[in-house]
Order: C-alpha cells, then structure tokens, then sequence
C-alpha cells in the first residue's frame, strides 16, 4: 500500500514520530481528496495500490490548500509567531514539487 499524504507531500501530514498523520482533519477520512475517488483509509493517512492516480491526486491538493483561507491563515502565524513553535510542534509546510 502506498502512504498517499507521503507520496504526494500534503502539507499537513505529519512525518512519524510526535506528530503523525493528518494534522488537518480529525480523521483522514474527511480529507477533501476522498471527493475525488474512494480512497482506503485508517485514522492517520489515505492509502491505495494504483500510483497512477498519485500525479492527480497531488495537483487537486496543492490546488486545494492554495484556495484555502485556513491554510494561508496556518502558515502566516507560524511566520509571525515562531516562538510559539518548538521542535516537537507540527508545523505545516508550504507546498512542495516532487522530486522526481
């Protein structure tokens, strides 16, 4: 099975360690990449066996957080206030390429 959130660096995935898993929804199954194709899912990641779908699933989430007012909001105050942060905080992360 292939970690959709980590395949496609969604930036509110959460590496493994403090933090892991979807730091946005309670549950990854509220992600808004499930209104795109039924996706399998536990409580921390979205999964699938079909990485032919990866390439438009990432393009519909950057496009999605790019919109996002909550998203913007999120990353301007980590900026402003960095000292509310430490190395244990999620912090989201801006949206990234894949390297290929």
């Amino acid at each position: 099975m292939i970690n959709i959130c980590q395949k496609i660096l969604c930036p509110y995935f959460g590496e493994k360690g403090h933090n892991y898993g979807c730091q946005r929804y309670s549950r990854s199954g509220e992600c808004h990449l499930q209104s795109i194709t039924q996706i399998q899912e536990n409580e921390y990641a979205l999964y699938t066996n079909d990485e032919a779908i990866l390439t438009s699933l990432k393009i519909e989430n950057d496009r999605f957080f790019l919109e996002d007012t909550k998203y913007a909001e999120d990353l301007e105050f980590q900026q402003e206030y960095p000292e509310c942060f430490n190395e244990r905080s999620f912090k989201v992360k801006e949206i990234q390429r894949i390297q290929q």
